[in-house]
Parts: structure tokens; sequence; C-alpha cells
């Protein structure tokens, strides 16, 4: 559906006036010959002064009353204390939690700490045992090798 030429000539009006700019000339030609947007901009106009005129005074009366604190109730707390106190509470036991030392791990005790040396030594020698054995497969592949060059 396509928007009434108006429509389109009464937002940059009411842009224009809300930015205190002059109307271009095609505007101002078509506000000239249009009433319905001739209303609208002085609409516009008269609601821009009132907006930026200041604002009326209160009054001393009125003022006193809405500063003053009723004197026949005590003050209230602003604060409920007893959700704060809580959230308080989970806050400092999640800081202690977060913050705690590690739990130290517990030292092998001496005949597991042996039985780990000597698995170490044992593992060390079967190392060594298929390094020499790799060897001796090396020199049978060497003479294999050359027997079967011509």
């Amino acid at each position: 559906m396509k928007d009434n030429p108006c429509d389109i000539h009464q937002e940059k009006i009411s842009a224009l006036t809300d930015d205190g700019l002059p109307f271009p000339q095609a505007l101002r030609d078509h506000v000239a010959s249009c009433r319905e947007c001739t209303a609208f901009a002085r609409t516009c106009r008269e609601s821009d002064g009132m907006l930026s005129a200041p604002l009326p005074s209160a009054g001393e009366d009125l003022r006193q009353r809405v500063l003053r604190l009723p004197s026949d109730r005590p003050a209230r707390p602003r604060l409920p204390v007893a959700p704060l106190s809580a959230a308080a509470a989970i806050l400092l036991a999640a800081a202690w939690w977060f913050t705690r030392p590690a739990p130290e791990t517990p030292a092998i005790p001496p005949a597991a700490q042996s039985e780990a040396e000597e698995a170490a030594v044992e593992i060390a020698a079967l190392k060594e045992d298929f390094g020499e054995a790799l060897g001796h497969l090396a020199e049978p592949l060497s003479v294999f090798d050359s027997l079967a060059r011509p």
C-alpha cells in the first residue's frame, strides 16, 4: 500500500521542527497549498514552543510537603538485611572454596617407591636388550642384501 503524500510531508515537517531547521522550498510550497499539512505544521510549532518553555514553579508549600518525612512512621531501612546477609555468606563461602590451597598428593610409601625403582631398572634393561636384538637382526639383513645384489 502506497503512503499518502501528506504523510511523507508530515514526517518531514515533524523532523525538521524537532531539529529546529527551516523547511525547504518544495515543502513550504506544499504546506501553503494543503490545509491538512498547514494545520499539522502549526501544531508542531506550537507543541515545540510549549515543550521548550520552562516548567512552572511548584511553589514552596508543595516542595516542603514532598521533602518532609511523615513523623508518625519511623524510617525503614532501604535495603532488606536478610537477603543481603545470605548473599554475602554465599559469596564468602564461594571465595573460600576457590581460593583454598589444593590438597597435597600423598607421598609414595618407601615399599612402593622401591618397587617403582625396580620396575624402572627392569624396563631400562629390556630396552637395552631390544636394542641389541635389533642390531643382530641388522647383520643378516646386510648379508642378505649383499647376496641379493649381482
